[in-house]
């Protein structure tokens, strides 16, 4: 026969024998039979007896049975074999056990579950690559300036001369998020979006799903820029997933685009942008090298090295430093790889977030080993009987570790449901991570949680299969009682329980920090009043509002004053931006003291504001006065400052009639200092207040502007009202980011908050687990002392002296663990530093108040079983001895 014939002539048979075995063994009986008779026959032939041919031909195949092992192993069925009957036995031993099955498949299902949960999330965020053709060319290249280490964007000027220079680059591209207005039909509708240059999508190696994309002609002064590329999920929603939408317009700021590409579903730069349109310089911003709006990225030419790419840069900054003296001191540029810069907030909370739920999966292995080790004691007498009567030590290995893989499949199995439910949770939460869409179960996962689920089981199980090895079955055969050695197992039980208090202890101070950090945040004083205030946002389109144009202002008092007499309002303001939401900075000089170099020049936000803001929002005026509409552009400049700036500068007089001069909005503005106001929180709750001006927005205006409304109730009723009063002024204008005030500030800790919340609950179920774990070892520890139990009271000890020495023993488990934990916390603890606000990683008070909660779960664990010791019954142990 062929050897390829001969290989699946075993592979059918085996199968064939694994499922239909009793008539396979049929057909190997008569196959036997059939030789046996033949050789029986050949004997009597040769003239034996018949009585003599049978003994021959017997000895001659050296047994029957023997003769059937070895077909069976020649045909290659022992394995397949055995592994269905561990298969076998291991489910009725699942089923004769509900409890301990239950309670070992769900601490297994709870870790693993989290733990692919929390994998899914830094698979999409950290490990997959961007979506892009040449994602790993892709760079983020950014300027840093002298005296910081922080970098920034580019400004227009520098972006060109990169574009122009550096040719280490394929192409050198930017963009800048913006907001357009679609108006026409229906509703005005704002849509966040980007400006691009023309080799934006051509850098990013994107191709159409539908049209073209915006390409390097689009960009060009003077020519059609009126384009526009619609994101997937506008396409869909906004313009119903119209095929033939290539070449139809639509109204964007007040002016006709032609509609040219769809994107791909799943482009996303910059995140959440739905439209991009050309990036076209206008006035000087081709000279501008001090706003720096625009994000730059490129693609590495091919062959060119990381080295040689920055040593370029480096000659660029020094030629850009050269060619504008004074303008741009210190100016370095860098890149980092686009996938880095984009993940890089938010990786240290992932991170901790992995190593958390690690430890926690450790802590439910350690569970379930703890559960085997104890199941495994009881069934010492089972595992000697099967010694005695031939078994061999590698088949009780392997019947152990069958047992354990397939709880850990329903382990896993359970685990995926919950990974499920999980991600379902942590979207619900919106921790605003990077990349957050594309957070999906996928098969890198699914890899995931096969894998965790194959190793668990194999390290939870290979603890008592190992112990099977040691075991002196003739000892253990004649043994009265069953349990009356197995006090020995919590030799190996109590480490384990040490482990999880330690693991436990690990993941509680963690939270506590958390914890402690985010109470702080949440009592920080944001330097306004946020009750009842109501905000939203209008833009004016540049094209109907030009820079400078009086018709803004108009339109905006109009808008006020219709809002302020809706009843039910108390008071309305305006400001280019909200607090908390973060702004625009300069840098400023003081009029009449020295300059200082240009390195060193100190910095303040900006916001433009309409008088009545201050009133309207609660920020209160310490000094001097508010704005009011006779602070025109026909009137003196002035500005007003916060409580910091004051201090910072003028500590020991009024700043009050000192004059400043802004320098990075364009040309240097000066303007007279008429009033102070209290400090806000500009760029977060978690962030320090920063000096800042204010301007009125007569004098300044803006496009981008915000609504801020207090009104006597609930603000969320009083939206419909507001929008049909913004809109009887002039109904082109969107309305957009409607929100409560209350609702801003939580939104922005919502990253924190996820945190926090996800870190307390793997600490909460490690809390459970150690609790349980330490029960578990006490409980059957008292259960394989009984009669040492009874013996102690019969020979006079009190049952407070029983219950002292269970507790004891228990809490001295407890101790070692969290001795451990509270060390290692010491060390790791450090790794979460940036995300505490308020607090230092080596917390006392966390740190103490986890040792005590831990303390008394510990003693309520021990606590029911040590009370079930001071009740045995004396006589019955006697008896039993």
């Amino acid at each position: 026969m062929p050897a390829d014939n001969s290989f699946w002539y075993k592979l059918s048979y085996s199968i064939r024998a694994l499922f239909r075995r009793e008539k396979t063994e049929k057909e190997l009986d008569s196959e036997l039979s059939f030789h046996l008779e033949a050789q029986i026959e050949s004997n009597v032939q040769s003239g034996m007896s018949p009585e003599a041919a049978r003994q021959s031909a017997l000895r001659e195949f050296g047994g029957v049975e023997l003769a059937k092992d070895e077909c069976r192993d020649e045909r290659g069925t022992r394995i397949l074999e055995h592994l269905w009957q561990d298969i076998r036995f291991g489910a009725r031993m699942i089923r004769k056990n509900p409890g301990f099955t239950a309670i070992a498949v769900l601490t297994l299902a709870l870790g693993i579950g989290a733990s692919s949960a929390i994998f899914s999330v830094v698979s999409a965020v950290l490990l997959r690559p961007l979506p892009y053709p040449n994602q790993s060319q892709l760079l983020h290249v950014h300027e840093t300036h002298f005296g910081s280490t922080a970098s920034t964007n580019f400004s227009y000027a520098n972006f060109l001369d990169v574009q122009r220079n550096a040719k280490s680059f394929e192409n050198v591209a930017a963009y800048r998020p913006w907001t357009f207005n679609l108006t026409g039909s229906g509703d005005a509708e704002q849509v966040f979006g980007a400006e691009v240059s023309g080799n934006f999508f051509s850098a990013l190696g994107v191709h159409p799903f539908l049209g073209r994309m915006i390409n390097a002609e689009d960009d060009s002064l003077g020519g059609d820029n009126r384009i526009a590329v619609l994101s997937y999920a506008v396409w869909q929603s906004h313009y119903g997933s119209d095929p033939e939408i290539i070449g139809k317009t639509t109204e964007v700021n007040s002016q006709q685009y032609v509609i040219i590409g769809v994107t791909p579903q799943t482009f996303k730069l910059p995140e959440y942008a739905k439209m991009w349109c050309p990036l076209v310089p206008a006035g000087k911003l081709h000279d501008n090298r001090t706003s720096r709006l625009l994000t730059v990225i490129a693609d590495l030419s091919s062959g060119k090295s990381l080295t040689a790419m920055r040593s370029e840069l480096s000659s660029v900054a020094a030629q850009i430093q050269n060619e504008n003296p004074g303008v741009t001191p210190g100016l370095s540029l860098d890149a980092v790889p686009l996938k880095e810069s984009v993940v890089a907030p938010i990786r240290p909370a992932l991170m901790t977030l992995l190593i958390a739920v690690g430890l926690l999966l450790l802590i439910a292995c350690a569970n379930v080993a703890n559960l085997l080790l104890a199941r495994g004691a009881t069934r010492k007498k089972e595992i000697a009987t099967r010694l005695a009567l031939g078994a061999g030590r590698a088949r009780l290995i392997s019947q152990f570790l069958t047992e354990s893989l397939m709880i850990a499949f329903l382990g896993g199995t359970l685990g995926c449901a919950i990974a499920w439910w999980s991600l379902k949770f942590i979207v619900a939460l919106n921790g605003e991570f990077p990349r957050f869409g594309e957070i999906t179960l996928d098969w890198r996962v699914l890899g995931f949680t096969l894998f965790i689920s194959f190793a668990t089981g194999i390290i939870f199980g290979i603890a008592p299969a190992l112990a099977s090895l040691k075991l002196d079955f003739n000892a253990s055969l004649k043994e009265r009682a069953p349990n009356s050695s197995g006090a020995r197992r919590g030799g190996i039980s109590q480490p384990l329980v040490a482990l999880q208090f330690a693991l436990a202890m690990l993941l509680l101070i963690g939270a506590g920090l958390l914890g402690r950090s985010f109470v702080r945040l949440v009592n920080v004083n944001p330097g306004f009043n946020s009750e009842n205030l109501l905000t939203m946002r209008v833009f004016l389109s540049p094209v109907r509002f030009p820079e400078n144009d009086p018709r803004a202002a108009i339109v905006l008092r109009q808008m006020l004053e219709q809002v302020r007499a809706i009843p039910g309002v108390r008071s309305a303001g305006l400001v280019n931006t909200l607090p908390i939401t973060g702004g625009a900075a300069t840098d400023f000089v003081i009029q009449g003291r020295p300059a200082p170099l240009p390195r060193n020049e100190p910095v303040a936000n900006i916001n433009i504001v309409y008088s009545g803001y201050f009133h309207a929002i609660g920020i209160p005026l310490i000094d001097g006065r508010e704005f009011t509409e006779n602070d025109t552009q026909q009137s003196a400049r002035v500005m007003i400052i916060n409580q910091n700036m004051a201090k910072q500068f003028w500590p020991n007089e009024s700043p009050i009639g000192k004059r400043v001069t802004m320098k990075n909005w364009g040309p240097p503005l000066t303007g007279e200092i008429i009033g102070i106001v209290g400090d806000t929180k500009a760029d977060g709750i978690a962030a320090d207040v920063y000096p800042m001006i204010y301007w009125p927005y007569f004098q300044f205006p803006q496009n981008f502007n915000a609504f801020v409304v207090r009104t006597d109730g609930d603000p969320s009723r009083m939206i419909s009202a507001i929008k049909e009063r913004i809109w009887s002024v002039d109904k082109t204008l969107p309305i957009s980011g409607i929100a409560t005030m209350d609702q801003l500030i939580y939104d922005s800790l919502a990253r924190r908050r996820l945190n926090m919340v996800l870190l307390s609950i793997f600490a909460s179920v490690a809390l459970l687990l150690a609790a349980v774990g330490i029960y578990g070892v006490m409980s059957y520890s008292v259960s394989q002392r009984t009669n040492e139990m009874g013996i102690r009271i019969a020979l006079g000890a009190q049952p407070r002296n029983v219950l002292m020495l269970i507790l004891m023993q228990g809490l001295s488990v407890a101790a070692l663990g969290m001795v451990i934990g509270i060390g290692a916390a010491f060390v790791l603890t450090r790794l979460m530093s940036s995300l505490l606000f308020g607090i230092s990683a080596t917390d006392p008070l966390a740190f103490g108040a986890v040792a005590i909660a831990l303390t008394i779960v510990a003693l309520l664990a021990c606590y029911i079983p040590a009370r079930r010791a001071t009740r045995v019954d004396p006589m019955t142990a006697l008896r039993n001895e």
